[in-house]
């Protein structure tokens, strides 16, 4: 019976673990290395939260770089079970994204940077989102010796935006 009980939690805990229970505000800091157009650190905000359609979240970024910067997005469910969502840009950009393990992943390229943006809950309860920039074409691409048909190709770091946004919480205005 104890089996049973620790199952039933353990399931009704994994399907509780997904970007809907990150509905909130969170702010903090992002880091860029290197440094963009003498930025280094600067105030983001990231607001998840509820639309008519239930199969769509807000997912509204704010960018403080000295003027104010906010990417007005939706997070499509495709397939939760599968982990199969959608960042919809509004603007005519949908990119694939998947969610394992407590993490949101979202490549995609643009120009000439492959992005690979992830965001996760830290066991300090903030939020990491995550924003390597990679060239999109391989610097290089080496073979395994003992079988030339398995290759790897690397791609140069351009670049990281490193954000760490904690819960805002909501107070009742007296």
């Amino acid at each position: 019976m104890r089996a049973l009980a620790l199952s039933v939690l353990m399931a009704s805990s994994a399907v509780a673990a997904g970007p809907a229970d990150w509905a909130g505000t969170w702010s903090g800091e992002c880091v860029l290395a290197p440094a963009h157009d003498g930025i280094e650190r600067f105030p983001a905000s990231l607001t998840i939260g509820k639309t008519d359609d239930p199969a769509r979240l807000r997912w509204m970024l704010v960018y403080e770089t000295g003027r104010r910067d906010v990417r007005n997005y939706e997070l499509v469910t495709v397939d939760a079970a599968a982990g199969r969502y959608v960042v919809d840009e509004k603007n005519g950009l949908k990119l694939e994204a998947g969610f394992a393990d407590g993490v949101l992943y979202a490549p995609f390229t643009i120009g000439q940077a492959l992005i690979v943006a992830s965001y996760r809950i830290g066991a300090d309860g903030a939020m990491r989102a995550d924003m390597p920039s990679f060239a999109n074409v391989p610097s290089s691409t080496t073979c395994l010796e003992a079988n030339a048909d398995t290759c790897a190709a690397s791609f140069p770091l351009q670049g990281t935006q490193h954000c760490t946004l904690k819960k805002q919480t909501m107070r009742k205005l007296d």
